[in-house]
């Protein structure tokens, strides 16, 4: 078969033939249907297609985020008859000679005879997917002898130029989503004969016109397996149950993925997985530069830092004091509270305020304060009730993984889990498909537990990361610890399923909103400027320690103003005199 018989629909941002005419990454998967992965690199965006090539039908799928609006035209190479179904978003539609178009609403239908017309795709902002399926012209002519309801769209193939782009627009049924997905699942396990490819694209366009159609069984040689998927393990098809492991919000998320062939899953998956280890890697930097310039300012500040904090205290306690002395109306009361608050805050900012400190914050405040107890502050209370609790998590504050170490180290100090956990034994109430992950992965981590003679139990920290969040019904972090630690080698990553996949790229998507709450956190630490003092100066530690003396000396200024505050607080006789003071500190 030579590729001047393929049914090629070609994708630009001009209305042009592109140059490269689908030339990349092409490979044979049968003697009839070609598979193309093509990289369209547009003037204001990027987005790989993946299409189907036979003679009589072809198809087309891609999905693509965009932060500004584009257009795209879809360019035939022989008259088609076409088949829209738009996945996620919604685009407008419309041919190149003419002004109106069509807008297509997420999961719509739509049919017309473009002929050898050129459409034009207008996108907005987001992320959008969709696919299409195009057929030769006499193929829905054979179809209309069988099927009346096609017998119009024959009559316009056979006397017009081309019909309205609105032709016909329904909303898929699951009937339609039930079709696709044998599609997908046909073409990712197996090679498909174009006869294969062609009844199957038949049916659903059936469907689509609300035909009720039965999918003919693969025929002898419609179907070559395809040797790359023998190897697969059989408990990693289908362990994955998205109505029994993710919320609503994830399930939307995998939803976007439903459409998408193995090879559109296997490059996003790996386009993401780049990209989250480099943004991983740009905040891991900032986090460390964040603990180094913070250990300098501590040095150079601590002592000052704490008199200030006492110093603070002292006032608000001496304002609180000389209260009871006066009457005074709502709107005093309520300037003396917030100076009193604001007091305290200055106080607790860099010293952690005592329970009797806590209790004056309290009187004034509409809300109690909350001792804001990390997990570095928590490991020290444990460490008092049993002295033998020693775990060392320099990033415990920002880290997931460190958290569920650090839980899994707290369960563990108040007894280990029975040996039975380990085998699977336990696992009432919990999902079918978390105890398949679960077992599945610890298979894979044997050599991460170790029992002694005595029968005590020795994990890794993987281990306590997988504990953990099967203890949680956490599916996300268990995906994640495949992914950082078998995802390198690219065979592995390749046997696994469309849906395994899928889930996967919700994992990343997950640990990438943490990345943003990482950053969030760093970006408001009091001490993140000193982050932009260091990267800027070639001094780097020199300038940081140049800047915090100076903060110093300010706040030694500050601590003067604060010191006469208190002298004149001590020495107040009357309700004036103390407003003056209190007034001159709100300013």
């Amino acid at each position: 078969m030579s590729e001047k018989s393929l049914l090629k629909v070609f994708l630009n941002d001009k209305p042009v033939v592109p140059q490269d005419k689908l030339s990349l990454h092409m490979y044979e998967t049968s003697t009839d249907v070609i598979f193309h992965t093509v990289d369209h690199v547009f003037d204001d965006a990027q987005l790989t297609s993946h299409n189907f090539l036979s003679k009589d039908v072809s198809m087309r799928a891609f999905k693509f985020e965009l932060n500004k609006p584009i257009t795209l035209y879809s360019i035939p190479s022989d008259p088609v008859l076409t088949f829209h179904f738009q996945v996620y978003n919604s685009q407008k539609t419309k041919f190149v000679q003419e002004d109106k178009g069509t807008l297509l609403f997420e999961q719509n239908n739509q049919i017309f005879w473009q002929n050898m017309e050129t459409v034009k795709y207008e996108f907005e902002q987001g992320l959008f997917s969709h696919f299409n399926l195009f057929f030769r012209p006499h193929v829905i002519l054979e179809l209309a002898e069988k099927h009346l309801v096609l017998r119009e769209l024959a009559m316009e193939i056979a006397t017009s130029k081309r019909t309205d782009l609105d032709f016909f627009v329904t909303v898929a049924g699951a009937d339609i989503d039930v079709l696709i997905d044998q599609i997908y699942d046909e073409f990712h396990q197996a090679f498909v004969s174009e006869r294969r490819f062609k009844h199957l694209a038949e049916c659903l366009l059936l469907c689509s016109m609300g035909i009720d159609i039965t999918v003919d069984p693969p025929a002898p040689g419609d179907i070559k397996k395809n040797d790359e998927f023998l190897d697969l393990e059989s408990d990693v098809i289908g362990i994955l149950a998205r109505q029994e492991l993710f919320t609503e919000d994830q399930k939307h998320f995998i939803a976007q993925y439903k459409y998408f062939t193995k090879q559109m899953l296997l490059d996003d998956f790996n386009l993401k997985k780049q990209a989250y280890i480099q943004r991983k890697k740009a905040v891991r930097i900032k986090q460390k530069h964040l603990a180094k310039v913070k250990e300098c300012h501590y040095e150079i500040m601590n002592d000052v830092l704490n008199v200030q904090a006492s110093k603070f205290f002292l006032m608000a306690e001496l304002i609180d004091h000389q209260v009871d002395k006066y009457e005074w109306n709502n709107q005093e009361k309520a300037i003396i509270g917030k100076v009193i608050i604001l007091a305290c805050r200055f106080a607790f900012q860099d010293v952690p305020p005592l329970k009797f400190q806590i209790e004056l914050y309290n009187k004034w405040s509409e809300k109690p304060y909350m001792n804001p107890l990390g997990f570095n502050h928590f490991k020290e209370l444990l460490k008092k009730i049993k002295p033998e609790f020693t775990i060392d998590l320099p990033d415990l504050e920002v880290s997931y993984e460190s958290q569920a170490i650090f839980m899994d180290h707290v369960q563990d100090l108040f007894g280990y889990r029975p040996l039975d956990h380990y085998k699977g034994l336990k696992n009432i109430e919990k999902p079918k498909e978390l105890t398949v992950l679960y077992q599945r992965l610890m298979r894979k981590f044997l050599d991460e537990i170790s029992i002694s003679d005595a029968g005590e139990i020795t994990k890794s920290d993987v281990i306590r990361i997988l504990d953990f969040s099967y203890d949680t019904n956490d599916p996300i972090s268990m995906l994640m610890l495949e992914i950082k630690h078998f995802s390198d080698d690219k065979q592995y990553v390749f046997a696994q399923d469309s849906d395994l996949l899928s889930g996967w790229l919700l994992a990343l998507a997950t640990y990438d909103v943490e990345l943003d709450e990482q950053l969030f956190l760093l970006e408001h630490d009091p001490r993140f400027e000193l982050i932009t003092v260091y990267n800027n100066s070639p001094k780097k530690m020199g300038a940081v320690e140049e800047h915090v003396k100076l903060e110093r000396n300010l706040i030694l200024q500050q601590t003067d103003l604060v010191d006469k505050h208190i002298k004149h607080l001590k020495e107040c006789q009357s309700k004036n005199m103390l407003l003056n003071i209190i007034n001159l500190f709100n300013c």
